[in-house]
Protein backbone atom coordinates (compact mmCIF):
# COMPACT_ATOMS: atom_id res chain seq x y z
CA UNK A 1 0.00 0.00 0.00
CA UNK A 2 0.97 3.43 -0.78
CA UNK A 3 1.73 5.98 2.31
CA UNK A 4 -0.68 8.02 3.83
CA UNK A 5 -0.43 11.93 3.81
CA UNK A 6 -3.19 14.45 5.44
CA UNK A 7 -1.53 17.07 4.19
CA UNK A 8 -1.53 21.06 5.36
CA UNK A 9 -0.92 22.64 1.38
CA UNK A 10 -2.25 25.68 -1.03
CA UNK A 11 -5.33 25.59 -3.08
CA UNK A 12 -4.08 25.77 -6.70
CA UNK A 13 -6.85 26.68 -8.14
CA UNK A 14 -10.25 27.29 -8.12
CA UNK A 15 -12.51 26.63 -10.89
CA UNK A 16 -16.97 26.93 -10.60
CA UNK A 17 -18.28 23.79 -11.13
CA UNK A 18 -20.75 23.98 -14.28
CA UNK A 19 -23.80 21.82 -13.31
CA UNK A 20 -24.38 23.68 -10.01
CA UNK A 21 -24.52 26.89 -9.30
CA UNK A 22 -23.63 26.13 -5.26
CA UNK A 23 -20.65 24.23 -6.10
CA UNK A 24 -16.65 25.10 -6.96
CA UNK A 25 -13.90 22.88 -8.18
CA UNK A 26 -10.58 22.64 -6.17
CA UNK A 27 -7.64 22.12 -7.53
CA UNK A 28 -4.74 20.79 -5.21
CA UNK A 29 -1.77 18.98 -7.49
CA UNK A 30 -3.33 16.46 -9.27
CA UNK A 31 -6.30 16.33 -7.89
CA UNK A 32 -10.08 17.99 -8.04
CA UNK A 33 -12.49 17.80 -4.88
CA UNK A 34 -15.87 19.64 -4.89
CA UNK A 35 -16.24 22.58 -2.12
CA UNK A 36 -19.22 24.96 -1.36
CA UNK A 37 -19.36 28.06 -4.20
CA UNK A 38 -16.96 31.10 -2.64
CA UNK A 39 -15.58 28.85 0.12
CA UNK A 40 -12.13 28.85 -1.04
CA UNK A 41 -10.11 31.16 -3.13
CA UNK A 42 -7.10 29.89 -5.35
CA UNK A 43 -4.07 29.97 -3.05
CA UNK A 44 -5.85 29.33 0.78
CA UNK A 45 -3.69 27.06 2.70
CA UNK A 46 -5.85 24.21 3.97
CA UNK A 47 -5.82 20.54 4.52
CA UNK A 48 -6.56 17.99 2.36
CA UNK A 49 -7.95 14.66 3.29
CA UNK A 50 -6.82 12.25 0.38
CA UNK A 51 -9.40 9.70 -0.66
CA UNK A 52 -8.64 6.16 1.39
CA UNK A 53 -9.25 8.38 4.06
CA UNK A 54 -10.96 6.78 7.43
CA UNK A 55 -12.51 9.59 9.40
CA UNK A 56 -12.83 9.52 13.23
CA UNK A 57 -16.79 9.92 14.55
CA UNK A 58 -15.78 13.68 16.10
CA UNK A 59 -13.99 15.04 12.36
CA UNK A 60 -17.06 13.39 10.82
CA UNK A 61 -19.62 15.53 12.56
CA UNK A 62 -17.13 18.73 12.04
CA UNK A 63 -16.59 18.71 8.35
CA UNK A 64 -20.64 17.02 8.16
CA UNK A 65 -23.64 18.53 10.02
CA UNK A 66 -26.67 17.01 10.45
CA UNK A 67 -28.21 18.54 7.89
CA UNK A 68 -25.00 17.25 5.14
CA UNK A 69 -26.64 16.07 1.80
CA UNK A 70 -23.83 13.81 1.25
CA UNK A 71 -22.38 11.85 4.23
CA UNK A 72 -18.66 9.20 3.51
CA UNK A 73 -19.79 5.50 3.22
CA UNK A 74 -18.47 4.02 6.96
CA UNK A 75 -16.71 7.33 7.72
CA UNK A 76 -14.38 6.46 4.85
CA UNK A 77 -13.48 8.82 1.88
CA UNK A 78 -13.89 7.85 -1.66
CA UNK A 79 -13.73 8.87 -5.15
CA UNK A 80 -17.10 9.91 -5.92
CA UNK A 81 -19.22 12.40 -8.51
CA UNK A 82 -21.31 14.89 -7.56
CA UNK A 83 -23.40 16.94 -10.44
CA UNK A 84 -21.72 14.85 -12.96
CA UNK A 85 -17.93 15.71 -11.40
CA UNK A 86 -15.20 13.96 -10.13
CA UNK A 87 -14.37 14.93 -6.41
CA UNK A 88 -11.16 12.96 -4.71
CA UNK A 89 -10.89 13.69 -1.33
CA UNK A 90 -11.50 16.67 1.12
CA UNK A 91 -10.71 20.24 1.64
CA UNK A 92 -10.88 21.58 5.26
CA UNK A 93 -9.96 24.40 7.00
CA UNK A 94 -6.94 24.55 9.21
CA UNK A 95 -9.35 26.84 12.23
CA UNK A 96 -11.72 23.72 11.88
CA UNK A 97 -9.03 21.77 14.07
CA UNK A 98 -7.22 24.95 15.44
CA UNK A 99 -4.07 24.36 13.14
CA UNK A 100 -3.58 27.50 11.98
CA UNK A 101 -0.11 27.43 12.71
CA UNK A 102 0.89 24.56 11.07
CA UNK A 103 3.18 24.96 7.88
CA UNK A 104 2.45 23.77 4.20
CA UNK A 105 3.65 20.51 3.77
CA UNK A 106 2.83 19.13 7.04
CA UNK A 107 1.47 15.80 7.57
CA UNK A 108 -1.29 16.22 10.43
CA UNK A 109 -3.24 12.83 9.97
CA UNK A 110 -1.98 11.98 13.67
CA UNK A 111 -2.99 15.08 14.90
CA UNK A 112 -6.57 14.82 13.81
CA UNK A 113 -6.84 11.26 13.99
CA UNK A 114 -7.70 9.97 10.19
CA UNK A 115 -6.05 7.01 9.29
CA UNK A 116 -5.42 5.10 6.07
CA UNK A 117 -8.19 2.52 4.54
CA UNK A 118 -6.85 -1.18 4.52
CA UNK A 119 -8.56 -2.84 1.91
CA UNK A 120 -10.41 -6.76 2.92
CA UNK A 121 -8.27 -8.09 0.32
CA UNK A 122 -4.60 -6.91 1.96
CA UNK A 123 -6.38 -8.21 5.10
CA UNK A 124 -7.32 -11.63 3.76
CA UNK A 125 -3.75 -12.43 2.11
CA UNK A 126 -1.79 -12.04 4.98
CA UNK A 127 -3.97 -14.09 6.98
CA UNK A 128 -4.01 -17.22 4.78
CA UNK A 129 -0.37 -16.98 4.61
CA UNK A 130 0.62 -16.19 8.34
CA UNK A 131 -1.62 -19.45 9.12
CA UNK A 132 0.11 -21.77 7.49
CA UNK A 133 3.69 -20.76 8.35
CA UNK A 134 5.57 -18.52 11.06
CA UNK A 135 7.34 -15.70 8.73
CA UNK A 136 11.05 -16.71 7.77
CA UNK A 137 12.22 -12.89 7.87
CA UNK A 138 14.95 -12.94 5.85
CA UNK A 139 16.68 -8.79 5.47
CA UNK A 140 17.33 -9.44 2.20
CA UNK A 141 13.72 -10.78 0.65
CA UNK A 142 12.82 -6.68 0.30
CA UNK A 143 9.04 -6.10 0.58
CA UNK A 144 8.16 -4.00 -2.20
CA UNK A 145 6.07 -1.06 -0.97
CA UNK A 146 3.79 0.66 -1.79
CA UNK A 147 3.81 2.91 -4.82
CA UNK A 148 2.48 6.15 -4.57
CA UNK A 149 -0.33 8.19 -6.79
CA UNK A 150 0.66 10.09 -9.49
CA UNK A 151 -1.52 12.71 -8.93
CA UNK A 152 0.20 13.51 -5.77
CA UNK A 153 3.34 14.00 -7.62
CA UNK A 154 2.59 15.27 -10.96
CA UNK A 155 6.12 17.38 -11.12
CA UNK A 156 8.54 14.02 -10.63
CA UNK A 157 8.56 13.07 -14.34
CA UNK A 158 9.37 16.23 -16.60
CA UNK A 159 7.89 16.55 -19.87
CA UNK A 160 9.72 14.83 -22.55
CA UNK A 161 11.71 11.96 -20.51
CA UNK A 162 11.26 9.10 -21.76
CA UNK A 163 8.84 6.63 -19.97
CA UNK A 164 7.54 3.13 -19.80
CA UNK A 165 3.88 2.68 -18.63
CA UNK A 166 2.26 -0.30 -17.53
CA UNK A 167 -1.24 -1.86 -17.13
CA UNK A 168 -1.78 -1.62 -13.46
CA UNK A 169 -3.25 -5.16 -12.41
CA UNK A 170 -5.60 -5.72 -9.53
CA UNK A 171 -4.79 -9.02 -7.83
CA UNK A 172 -2.44 -9.55 -4.95
CA UNK A 173 1.00 -8.62 -4.69
CA UNK A 174 3.74 -11.29 -4.58
CA UNK A 175 7.32 -11.80 -5.02
CA UNK A 176 9.79 -14.85 -5.32
CA UNK A 177 13.52 -15.30 -5.17
CA UNK A 178 16.90 -16.45 -4.22
CA UNK A 179 18.58 -14.57 -1.35
CA UNK A 180 21.63 -14.63 0.61
CA UNK A 181 20.78 -17.18 3.53
CA UNK A 182 19.56 -16.09 6.77
CA UNK A 183 21.16 -17.71 10.25
CA UNK A 184 18.58 -16.89 12.30
CA UNK A 185 17.27 -20.63 13.18
CA UNK A 186 18.71 -22.92 15.33
CA UNK A 187 19.15 -25.90 12.39
CA UNK A 188 20.31 -23.09 10.00
CA UNK A 189 23.18 -22.35 12.70
CA UNK A 190 23.33 -26.51 13.07
CA UNK A 191 24.18 -26.41 9.16
CA UNK A 192 26.67 -23.73 9.39
CA UNK A 193 29.07 -25.19 11.94
CA UNK A 194 29.06 -27.87 9.73
CA UNK A 195 29.97 -26.38 6.63
CA UNK A 196 26.61 -27.57 5.09
CA UNK A 197 24.15 -24.21 5.16
CA UNK A 198 23.77 -22.81 1.43
CA UNK A 199 25.15 -19.76 0.21
CA UNK A 200 21.21 -18.86 -0.93
CA UNK A 201 17.74 -19.81 0.28
CA UNK A 202 14.27 -19.70 -1.72
CA UNK A 203 12.15 -17.29 -0.17
CA UNK A 204 8.83 -16.44 -1.37
CA UNK A 205 5.29 -14.64 -0.27
CA UNK A 206 3.30 -11.73 -0.13
CA UNK A 207 3.99 -8.47 0.77
CA UNK A 208 3.96 -8.42 3.73
CA UNK A 209 4.47 -12.34 4.24
CA UNK A 210 7.65 -14.21 3.93
CA UNK A 211 7.29 -18.00 2.99
CA UNK A 212 9.63 -21.15 2.82
CA UNK A 213 10.36 -24.61 2.39
CA UNK A 214 10.98 -25.86 5.72
CA UNK A 215 14.38 -28.28 5.75
CA UNK A 216 13.33 -31.69 4.51
CA UNK A 217 10.12 -30.92 3.70
CA UNK A 218 8.30 -28.61 0.54
CA UNK A 219 6.47 -25.91 1.88
CA UNK A 220 2.82 -26.52 -0.46
CA UNK A 221 -0.31 -25.89 1.28
CA UNK A 222 -3.59 -26.64 0.25
CA UNK A 223 -5.22 -23.46 -0.28
CA UNK A 224 -2.47 -21.14 -0.68
CA UNK A 225 -2.11 -19.92 -3.78
CA UNK A 226 1.32 -18.46 -3.40
CA UNK A 227 3.12 -21.83 -3.35
CA UNK A 228 0.85 -22.72 -5.89
CA UNK A 229 2.68 -20.12 -8.12
CA UNK A 230 5.68 -21.02 -7.34
CA UNK A 231 5.36 -24.24 -9.20
CA UNK A 232 3.31 -23.58 -11.48
CA UNK A 233 5.55 -21.68 -12.68
CA UNK A 234 9.05 -22.92 -11.78
CA UNK A 235 10.15 -20.21 -10.18
CA UNK A 236 12.67 -22.33 -7.82
CA UNK A 237 13.97 -23.51 -10.57
CA UNK A 238 14.46 -20.92 -13.14
CA UNK A 239 15.86 -18.05 -10.90
CA UNK A 240 19.24 -18.22 -9.78
CA UNK A 241 21.05 -16.79 -6.88
CA UNK A 242 20.93 -13.19 -6.11
CA UNK A 243 17.31 -13.16 -8.16
CA UNK A 244 13.72 -11.65 -6.74
CA UNK A 245 10.79 -11.00 -9.21
CA UNK A 246 7.69 -9.17 -7.99
CA UNK A 247 4.53 -9.21 -9.15
CA UNK A 248 0.82 -9.54 -9.25
CA UNK A 249 -0.82 -12.73 -8.83
CA UNK A 250 -4.43 -12.75 -10.17
CA UNK A 251 -7.52 -15.19 -11.06
CA UNK A 252 -10.33 -16.99 -9.13
CA UNK A 253 -11.34 -15.62 -5.55
CA UNK A 254 -8.28 -13.01 -5.58
CA UNK A 255 -9.90 -10.15 -6.56
CA UNK A 256 -13.99 -9.77 -6.65
CA UNK A 257 -14.52 -8.68 -10.36
CA UNK A 258 -11.36 -9.18 -11.45
CA UNK A 259 -10.18 -12.67 -12.54
CA UNK A 260 -9.12 -11.08 -16.46
CA UNK A 261 -9.96 -14.36 -17.89
CA UNK A 262 -8.99 -16.88 -15.51
CA UNK A 263 -11.21 -20.25 -14.92
CA UNK A 264 -12.59 -21.76 -11.32
CA UNK A 265 -9.38 -22.10 -9.34
CA UNK A 266 -6.95 -21.26 -11.68
CA UNK A 267 -4.27 -18.54 -11.29
CA UNK A 268 -1.75 -16.69 -13.06
CA UNK A 269 1.43 -13.89 -12.31
CA UNK A 270 2.46 -11.43 -14.52
CA UNK A 271 5.88 -9.97 -13.18
CA UNK A 272 6.19 -5.82 -13.05
CA UNK A 273 10.19 -5.58 -11.34
CA UNK A 274 13.15 -7.54 -10.96
CA UNK A 275 15.96 -7.14 -8.43
CA UNK A 276 19.34 -8.55 -9.16
CA UNK A 277 22.19 -8.38 -6.67
CA UNK A 278 25.34 -6.65 -7.80
CA UNK A 279 29.44 -6.42 -7.33
CA UNK A 280 28.88 -5.06 -4.21
CA UNK A 281 26.49 -7.66 -2.58
CA UNK A 282 23.31 -4.97 -2.58
CA UNK A 283 20.12 -5.93 -4.65
CA UNK A 284 19.17 -3.46 -7.05
CA UNK A 285 16.06 -3.22 -9.18
CA UNK A 286 16.75 -3.38 -13.08
CA UNK A 287 16.23 -1.19 -16.11
CA UNK A 288 13.30 -1.60 -17.79
CA UNK A 289 14.50 -3.06 -21.02
CA UNK A 290 16.64 -5.39 -18.59
CA UNK A 291 13.50 -6.29 -16.82
CA UNK A 292 11.89 -7.55 -20.64
CA UNK A 293 14.34 -9.55 -21.57
CA UNK A 294 14.87 -11.14 -18.42
CA UNK A 295 10.82 -12.17 -18.69
CA UNK A 296 11.22 -13.65 -22.25
CA UNK A 297 14.49 -15.34 -21.53
CA UNK A 298 12.70 -17.06 -18.10
CA UNK A 299 9.59 -17.13 -20.11
CA UNK A 300 7.88 -14.83 -17.20
CA UNK A 301 4.78 -13.05 -18.12
CA UNK A 302 5.19 -9.13 -17.92
CA UNK A 303 2.76 -6.61 -17.14
CA UNK A 304 1.26 -5.19 -20.52
CA UNK A 305 2.54 -2.25 -21.41
CA UNK A 306 0.44 0.52 -22.34
CA UNK A 307 3.01 3.07 -23.62
CA UNK A 308 6.64 3.70 -24.05
CA UNK A 309 7.81 7.18 -25.06
CA UNK A 310 7.85 10.82 -24.13
CA UNK A 311 6.51 12.26 -20.44
CA UNK A 312 3.02 14.15 -21.21
CA UNK A 313 1.01 14.57 -17.64
CA UNK A 314 -2.52 14.41 -19.84
CA UNK A 315 -0.96 11.08 -21.54
CA UNK A 316 -0.41 9.52 -18.26
CA UNK A 317 -4.26 10.16 -17.40
CA UNK A 318 -5.48 8.80 -20.70
CA UNK A 319 -3.36 5.80 -20.25
CA UNK A 320 -5.00 5.04 -16.85
CA UNK A 321 -8.11 4.77 -18.44
CA UNK A 322 -10.36 1.89 -20.82
CA UNK A 323 -10.48 -1.92 -20.46
CA UNK A 324 -7.84 -4.11 -19.73
CA UNK A 325 -5.07 -5.02 -22.12
CA UNK A 326 -4.71 -8.65 -19.84
CA UNK A 327 -7.88 -9.75 -20.88
CA UNK A 328 -10.21 -7.68 -23.12
CA UNK A 329 -13.64 -9.40 -20.88
CA UNK A 330 -12.43 -7.16 -18.21
CA UNK A 331 -13.93 -3.43 -19.18
CA UNK A 332 -12.44 -2.14 -16.40
CA UNK A 333 -8.54 -1.16 -16.77
CA UNK A 334 -7.55 -0.38 -12.76
CA UNK A 335 -4.84 2.26 -13.92
CA UNK A 336 -1.44 2.80 -14.89
CA UNK A 337 2.36 2.55 -13.67
CA UNK A 338 4.91 4.70 -15.12
CA UNK A 339 8.52 4.66 -14.67
CA UNK A 340 11.78 5.72 -16.90
CA UNK A 341 13.26 3.73 -18.99
CA UNK A 342 16.03 3.75 -17.27
CA UNK A 343 15.96 2.75 -13.31
CA UNK A 344 16.35 6.41 -11.68
CA UNK A 345 15.96 8.00 -8.58
CA UNK A 346 14.48 11.02 -7.63
CA UNK A 347 16.46 13.13 -5.03
CA UNK A 348 12.68 14.67 -3.28
CA UNK A 349 10.94 11.54 -3.58
CA UNK A 350 10.80 9.56 -0.28
CA UNK A 351 9.29 6.90 -1.34
CA UNK A 352 10.26 3.37 -2.67
CA UNK A 353 13.99 4.09 -2.04
CA UNK A 354 13.71 7.15 -4.38
CA UNK A 355 12.65 5.56 -7.21
CA UNK A 356 10.96 7.24 -9.69
CA UNK A 357 7.88 5.37 -10.12
CA UNK A 358 4.35 6.15 -9.78
CA UNK A 359 0.98 4.61 -9.89
CA UNK A 360 -2.09 6.57 -11.95
CA UNK A 361 -5.71 5.14 -10.72
CA UNK A 362 -8.44 5.14 -13.04
CA UNK A 363 -11.09 6.99 -11.86
CA UNK A 364 -13.67 4.97 -13.13
CA UNK A 365 -12.25 1.89 -10.96
CA UNK A 366 -12.44 3.72 -8.12
CA UNK A 367 -16.38 5.09 -8.61
CA UNK A 368 -16.94 1.23 -9.02
CA UNK A 369 -17.81 0.59 -5.33
CA UNK A 370 -18.35 -2.88 -6.02
CA UNK A 371 -14.60 -3.66 -6.82
CA UNK A 372 -12.94 -5.46 -3.09
CA UNK A 373 -10.35 -2.59 -2.72
CA UNK A 374 -13.41 -0.14 -2.95
CA UNK A 375 -16.37 -2.20 -0.42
Amino acid sequence: MSSHTVEVVNIDGIEKHPNADRLDIAKIKGWQCIVGRDEYRSGDKVIYIPIDSVLPEEVEKKLFPGDSKVVPHNRRVRTIKLRGQISQGMVAPLALFGLEHIAVGSNVAELIGVSKYEPPSERATNVVCAARQRPINNPLFHKYTGIENFKHFIHVFYDGEQIYATEKIHGANFRAGWVKTHCNTIWKKIKRCFGLLPAYEFVYGSRNIQLQDKLFVKTYYEGNPYAKIVDQYDLKNILKPGEVVYGEMYGDSIQANYVYGCRAGEHKLVVFDVKKEQEDGTMQYVDTNVLLDFCAERGLPVVPMLYAGPYDQYKVLALSKGPSLLSPTQRVREGAVIRPIKETVHELYNFMGGRKILKCINDDYLLDHSNTDNK
